[in-house]
C-alpha cells in the first residue's frame, strides 16, 4: 500500500496542527495504521517561533515528546505532495480548495470549526485538544475503510 501524506494545518504551526500531527501520530498506531506521513505546517509562520506554551503544556501532560518540534510554513511542493490536507476552519479550506486537492476541514468531521486558541488560557487549548482527538480518531476511520 502506498504511504499517504496527511497535512494538517493551520495559522501559524505553534497551536492546533502540531497538537493534530502528534495525536494523530499516536492514534495511528492504536489504528495499526501504518502507511502514512503525518505532517504540519501553518499559514503564516514566523521564522522564531516555537509551539505555544499552552500547547506545550497539553502535549506533555498527554507524554508526547516534543522536543524536536520547529513549526513549518506550507509551500506548494509540501501541499502538492499531501494526499489530504486538513485544515482546521472552513476559510482556510477555501483558500485552498480551487487550486489543491484532497482539501478537508474540522467541519467535514466533526460539524464545527477548530477555532484558534490563540490569547487564551489553558482551558480552551485543552477543548481544542479535545476537539482534535475527535477530528483524528474519525479521520482515521475513513482512512482504515478506504473512504479516504
Amino acid at each position: 500500500m502506498k504511504e499517504k501524506q496527511i497535512l494538517f494545518l493551520c495559522v501559524g504551526n505553534t497551536c492546533r496542527s502540531p497538537m493534530a500531527e502528534f495525536i494523530c501520530k499516536r492514534k495511528a498506531k492504536l489504528y495499526n495504521i501504518h502507511s502514512l506521513k503525518i505532517i504540519s505546517a501553518g499559514f503564516c509562520v514566523d521564522m522564531h517561533s516555537h509551539l505555544n506554551r499552552y500547547t506545550e503544556q497539553c502535549l506533555l501532560e498527554a507524554n508526547f515528546d516534543i522536543e524536536n518540534f520547529i513549526p513549518k510554513q506550507i509551500g506548494h511542493q509540501m501541499l502538492c505532495d499531501s494526499d489530504i490536507i486538513f485544515c482546521m476552519t472552513e476559510n482556510q479550506k477555501r483558500m485552498l480548495e480551487d487550486v489543491y486537492t484532497g482539501i478537508y476541514s474540522s467541519v467535514d468531521f466533526i460539524g464545527r470549526d477548530i477555532e484558534d486558541p490563540w490569547g487564551e488560557g489553558l482551558e480552551a487549548y485543552k477543548f481544542v485538544y479535545s476537539q482534535i482527538e475527535e477530528v483524528c480518531d474519525k479521520l482515521l476511520q475513513k482512512i482504515q475503510e478506504n473512504k479516504l
